[in-house]
């Protein structure tokens, strides 16, 4: 019983880490592309 227990809890937990990363790399990627946006605009400026 334990075994299966652990396994179900280490999934759910991987599942949510992964639901995180990719929350975390959506919000991530706008800023990037602002930062570098803005980067590129300061050089030509």
């Amino acid at each position: 019983m334990l075994n299966i227990n652990q396994d179900v809890t280490f999934f759910c937990l991987n599942k949510t880490r992964n639901n995180y990363n990719i929350v975390k790399q959506k919000t991530m990627l706008p800023r990037m592309s602002l930062i570098l946006a803005q980067s590129e605009g300061y050089k030509s400026a």
